[in-house]
């Protein structure tokens, strides 16, 4: 059971990002791979929990919730790029916000676009591991979100650049559900199109 978790700048190079038991992970593909093996270990696990226990297990993270009687009743929440990149810089707002969703149970997400921005890096190895078991859902970006991140983009002003931003937020409204970003301004002016924003 992991029972503690420190994760370091993406532009850190130091091989000691992870530490569990005290232990840290070493050294690059060794470092990925064992990550990657632990992480296996502890969703199998989870699978195994039955319903009245109290506790989630997502991943490198282990979080306690106090459930009652009646089903528990979890929520959707998409990330943006920015907001994830900066949620894997150990003690940064948007660490404690995620490490609080986790808590409470909510299921994180992301477009298929957030996600290949973020393989674009530049990103750890061990970062890209710890993203896959946080984000539990990428979502595809399908024809229709084509159609309406277009007229996003139309009637937001063609901003240059903003396309991608268009094509994030329109995933989001389709699903229907909020999407968690650390640069506000981006994605305020989709509001009245019906986008929830949570900022971090």
């Amino acid at each position: 059971m992991l029972e503690s978790l420190e994760v370091r700048s993406l532009a850190s190079r130091d091989p000691g990002g992870y530490e569990a038991r005290g232990a840290p992970f070493r050294g690059g593909n060794q470092s990925a791979g064992r990550a990657a093996e632990v992480a296996g270990a502890e969703r199998e696990r989870c699978s195994s929990v039955g319903k009245d226990d109290t506790r989630r297990e997502t991943g490198f993270f282990e979080v306690s919730r106090v459930q009652n009687s009646q089903t528990s009743q979890t929520s959707m929440i998409h990330l943006d790029t920015n907001f994830l990149i900066q949620a894997l810089v150990s003690g940064t707002p948007q660490d404690n916000i995620l490490r609080g969703w986790l808590r409470t149970g909510d299921n994180l997400g992301m477009s298929t676009i957030a996600w290949a921005e973020l393989l674009c890096g530049p990103i750890e190895r061990h970062h890209l591991e710890l993203a896959t078991v946080v984000v539990s859902e990428r979502f595809p970006f399908l024809e229709e979100d084509s159609v309406l991140a277009a007229r996003l983009f139309n009637e937001s002003g063609r901003r240059r650049g903003s396309f991608t931003d268009c094509m994030i937020a329109a995933t989001a409204l389709r699903l229907q559900v909020p999407l968690a970003t650390a640069n506000i301004s981006d994605f305020s002016r989709f509001k009245d199109a019906g986008l929830t924003i949570l900022s971090g």
